[in-house]
């Protein structure tokens, strides 16, 4: 987002469309209160990688986050003056959401093999929680990591592609 500008908003009667293909793209569209809030949701996601997305609660979805690309495709205006708004992004940058409303959970795939004495916490997917105290993935060795949404598409994707491999 342009200047780290947030902001909350509430979409009423959502209607959540959830892409099971990686290449896919997902749908969220609602009513918002008044132009107001389309507007200010509309700029938030003009910038040139669009809005992410910290914390998505929707009716029978569990807690998603999205890394970025967030975009308004949509502005719709009903006969009675309501105002419907669609907003898309890919599949691949969905992922969960971290507890007490945080952003994303993150998954870092390591460039090259992790040695016994990397203490940081690893899953499924080969990606792992980089810790500080780490001597291979700590603060100060900056290591090459191929970041993704954990939880999402690819985290599963990848999960899937290492147990074939196993």
């Amino acid at each position: 987002m342009a200047g780290g500008a947030t902001g909350r908003f509430r979409l009423d009667a959502p209607w959540l469309g959830l892409s099971d293909d990686i290449e896919g793209t997902d749908q969220l569209s609602g009513w918002v209160a008044d132009d107001t809030d389309a507007d200010a949701l509309a700029a938030l996601a003009a910038g040139p990688v669009g809005a992410m997305l910290t914390r998505l609660t929707a009716p029978g979805a569990g807690p998603l986050a999205v890394l970025g690309d967030v975009r308004v495709t949509d502005r719709f205006r009903s006969g009675s003056g309501a105002l419907r708004i669609t907003l898309e992004w890919p599949a691949r940058l969905r992922g969960t959401a971290l507890p007490n409303g945080g952003g994303v959970v993150r998954h870092g795939v390591p460039q090259a093999r992790t040695s016994e004495d990397c203490v940081c916490e690893r899953h499924d997917c080969g990606g792992l929680d980089p810790v500080l105290w780490c001597a291979e993935h700590g603060d100060d060795v900056a290591p090459v990591l191929d970041w993704h949404a954990g939880g999402g598409l690819r985290c599963a994707q990848l999960t899937r592609g290492r147990a074939a491999s196993a």
